[in-house]
């Protein structure tokens, strides 16, 4: 019944500046008056919200379970692995503004280097794993350090090897 006042109030708020925390585990990113973005470091910060987006974005280490993928090995040799990634965010700004889901793109980019190293070793070479994850680790850093992600590790948790049947259905 009152719905239209909630909105006058919301409306007539955008009119004032704000006032944002942004703790030591966060770092902001504003875009004052459409304009490229900025960085807020944490601390305090004073906003005007009818001309200024603010986004906060956690930097602390995150860490990824990559879902299980099948690679043939260059030797036909088909395995299924697992792995994990470790990584935390060292500019929040190209995380807001070069890919839409920071998360997704930390998934994918780092699975995708994992299979481009597997698809290059045989079976024989696979060991010691230790090899393999520094290799991983190193090819993901690459990958990520444009979209502002440092990786610490990426490291196979699960790889053994199967039989691999595709189905294809309509």
């Amino acid at each position: 019944m009152f719905d239209w006042l909630s909105q006058i109030f919301q409306t007539f708020g955008l009119i004032f500046p704000r006032l944002v925390k942004i703790r030591s585990t966060d770092r902001g990113v504003k875009w004052p008056r459409c304009k490229a973005a900025i960085m807020l470091s944490p601390g305090l910060h004073i906003y005007w919200p009818v001309v200024t987006e603010l986004e906060i974005v956690t930097v602390v280490r995150q860490t990824i379970d990559h879902k299980p993928q099948t690679i043939t090995l260059r030797d036909g040799t088909t395995i299924c692995i697992r792995a994990v990634s470790v990584w935390r965010i060292v500019d929040a700004v190209k995380v807001w503004t070069e890919n839409w889901d920071i998360s997704n793109t930390v998934d994918d980019l780092a699975t995708a280097s994992l299979v481009d190293i597997l698809s290059c070793v045989t079976k024989e070479q696979l060991y010691p794993i230790t090899v393999i994850n520094s290799l991983a680790t190193l090819e993901s850093r690459k990958l990520l350090a444009p979209y502002g992600v440092e990786i610490e590790s990426t490291k196979l948790v699960e790889c053994s090897v199967c039989r691999s049947i595709r189905l294809i259905n309509n």
